[in-house]
């Protein structure tokens, strides 16, 4: 295993409402395939670019939908050192969320709240890889709407 970096974006998860929908609309768009995560207590479906895993998806839980949660992206950002980047992200005003709750073998993470409310995921993958496609700059056409003047 190669040693970790500090700071790639190294792994996307989406926690969303719609987990049959999800793919047909991010491969359509991203060109992502997916494939399912065996010996996921939940379950998991892993974003593929070329056959190689780069992100998953769930079901965004019922608990946090009551909370008023949204769907969202979670980011993983790699650190060689996963406890001593939550101490430090911590000492800038973050709050941690989750701590070492990834459900995923291949990455071991703390799931952090920067003081802006941002969330991301402090993460140290067992297996190094850099990530195959970074996630692409959408820009979405505003719909058209007859009660607007231009």
């Amino acid at each position: 295993m190669s040693e970790t970096p500090t700071g790639w974006l190294c792994w996307y998860d989406l926690m969303t409402t719609n987990p049959e929908g999800a793919p047909s609309f991010y491969g359509e768009i991203t060109g992502w395939g997916t494939q399912p995560f065996e010996g996921s207590p939940e379950p998991y479906t892993l974003w593929t670019n070329d056959e190689t895993p780069i992100g998953g998806m769930m079901q965004l839980p019922q608990d946090a939908l009551d909370a008023g949660a949204p769907p969202n992206w979670l980011v993983h950002i790699s650190t060689p050192d996963v406890k001593a980047t939550a101490a430090k992200a911590q000492e800038l005003g973050a709050t941690v969320l989750h701590e070492e709750r990834i459900p995923k073998k291949e990455l071991g993470g703390t799931v952090v709240r920067a003081p802006w409310t941002c969330q991301a995921a402090i993460s140290s993958p067992i297996t190094w890889t850099p990530m195959a496609l970074p996630l692409r700059c959408m820009r979405w056409r505003r719909p058209e709407r007859s009660d607007v003047r231009r």
